[in-house]
């Protein structure tokens, strides 16, 4: 579960990082989040010969209104999508469906320019800006070029990018008057693969439909817009109609193969088109310097709890190995490697990371946190007392990241009720207590810290 070895170059900018990818070809990958490509690599999926870090090029990060125009840097977070108020008014769309997006420490690290560079069908963004009818601006060696969504997802994990190529922004056109959206997703469960979902726009005028895009991924190999979206377009909206766009929709989308059973009880797309339709659309209807490639070990400079860290490391490490075995902060622990059960959650500037997903060499300059700092520091002292107190482990495994990411919580919603509290939690396995407990904890916690004198 380790990935293999590979070359290092870490972009001064996107020229540099241009110039590094026309040398390597398709030997390179770019690196910018990580949380795509680090568990494709820990798993030998993927063995590029060389990685090109953008993550620290802060040219391609940022949202902005130009004209009518939402312009959104490939950097920009999971995370500043679900907090930008500039795509809360104008793309909507997106912030919906980054709340499905894993878990936290995911959404704090992916960014909107690797997910749609990864073009994993089963992911929710590449449908969004299908829907969205958005542009995908690329950069390389003859200038910019501009592709539109519904031509740039190729196949499972293609695009229309060259390999000498960078996407650097994404352009969406500001939503029209009468514009709304509509988002649905099954999954297992909040925060898992996809099983299959909907991204849905729609502008209505006149009590009418003059425009419906139908965006479905975990369909195909891509994400798929639907033609029956047309039968709805200027047209009168009712109950017949919707019946007839419904059944459209179903021949037009087949269920993968399987069973009878499978095709009786596996959500459909047709389980998704339900409730746009006669919910939220009906209803809308109704009512209107150059960097050297690096192939030897990388120096880098840290902080970890506080303490100033010089390290010199290979560049295919990863942060929790080197917490562990580097520094010996083994309360830092791992076990899937490959971002989903949580037990190696640290703080990076603040917000909870995946180290397993982070390379050593994206922590230079950064202010890391491990369970031993935030222990130290009394920082969560009354919630570890609370874990004890409530029989809230059992063999200890999980615990270190339970309580980093219960911190996590309480900092930013001081007064969760449980389901916040078992939603924010649910990106971290215990297999011990069945969670109850844990819940109980943090309840007991929240209630206490609000009961202090101020």
């Amino acid at each position: 579960m380790k990935a293999a070895a590979f070359a290092y170059a870490r972009a001064t900018s996107v020229v540099n990082a241009l110039e590094l990818l026309a040398v390597h070809g398709d030997k390179a990958k770019v690196l910018s989040g990580g949380q795509s490509l680090m568990p494709a690599m820990n798993l030998r999926l993927l063995s590029p010969e060389i990685l090109v870090d953008i993550g620290g090029l802060a040219e391609l990060r940022g949202i902005a209104v130009r004209g009518d125009v939402l312009i959104v840097g490939a950097l920009t977070r999971h995370v500043d999508l679900l907090r930008s108020p500039e795509i809360a008014q104008h793309a909507p769309l997106l912030r919906d469906a980054v709340s499905h997006v894993a878990h936290p420490a995911i959404r704090n690290r992916g960014t909107i320019g690797g997910s749609l560079a990864h073009a994993d069908p089963a992911s929710e963004l590449p449908a969004c800006v299908v829907a969205l009818d958005a542009t995908i601006v690329a950069r390389g060696p003859t200038g910019e070029r501009r592709i539109a969504a519904t031509e740039f997802f190729k196949g499972i994990y293609e695009t229309a990018l060259s390999p000498d190529e960078l996407l650097v922004a994404i352009e969406v056109p500001v939503s029209d008057q009468g514009s709304t959206f509509f988002f649905q997703e099954y999954a297992r469960r909040h925060g898992d693969y996809a099983i299959v979902g909907l991204a849905a726009r729609a502008v209505v005028a006149a009590s009418r439909f003059s425009d419906l895009r139908l965006g479905f991924f975990a369909v195909g190999d891509r994400p798929l817009l639907a033609a029956a979206a047309s039968k709805l377009i200027n047209a009168s909206v009712n109950p017949g109609l919707l019946a007839e766009a419904a059944t459209t929709l179903t021949n037009e989308l087949d269920p993968p193969d399987g069973s009878a059973g499978y095709r009786g009880h596996a959500p459909t797309p047709r389980h998704c088109l339900a409730p746009a339709l006669r919910g939220r659309f009906a209803r809308a209807a109704r009512t209107g310097n150059r960097s050297g490639q690096v192939s030897a070990p990388v120096s880098v400079s840290l902080l970890v709890n506080g303490e100033p860290i010089d390290a010199v490391v290979l560049p295919r490490l990863n942060l929790a190995d080197f917490l562990r075995e580097n520094l010996k902060l083994t309360g830092t622990h791992v076990g899937c490697e490959h971002g989903v059960c949580g037990a190696c959650t640290v703080r990076i500037d603040g917000e909870i990371v995946r180290s397993c997903l982070m390379l050593t060499v994206q922590a230079h300059g950064a202010s890391v946190e491990t369970i031993e700092g935030l222990s130290d520091s009394g920082e969560i002292a009354d919630l570890q007392t609370a874990f004890r107190e409530r029989n809230a482990l059992q063999c200890g495994y999980c615990t270190p990241g339970m309580l980093i990411t219960a911190q996590d919580l309480l900092k930013h919603s001081p007064a969760p009720d449980r389901q916040e509290i078992r939603e924010h939690l649910s990106g971290n396995y215990c297999r011990c207590t069945g969670y109850q407990a844990i819940v109980d904890a943090v309840e007991a916690t929240a209630r206490a810290r609000a009961e202090r004198p101020a």
